[in-house]
């Protein structure tokens, strides 16, 4: 049986980022987060590569975090 795939926000991931400069142990951070500890190496190589911007969540943008122009387009292109 498949894991659903969790999302984490920009926010939640600049914190953690944080959370990990000042941690002794790295495990021991991503088991408080419930997250894997590769994944903290991903979002620091990320955020290294292109700052907070390089943080954004893979796939479709939700409906609520668009722009009302490209909402709209969307609306256009479903019709």
């Amino acid at each position: 049986m498949a894991k659903e795939r969790r999302q984490f926000s920009r926010e939640f991931k600049l914190k953690a980022l944080a959370l990990m400069e000042a941690a002794a142990n790295v495990e021991a951070l991503a088991a408080e987060l419930g997250i894997r500890r590769e994944l903290l190496y991903v979002w620091r190589r990320q955020f290294q590569g292109g700052g907070a911007e390089a943080l954004r969540n893979s796939g479709r943008p939700r409906p609520e975090a668009m722009s009302a122009e490209a909402l709209s387009a969307e609306r256009r292109v479903a019709e």
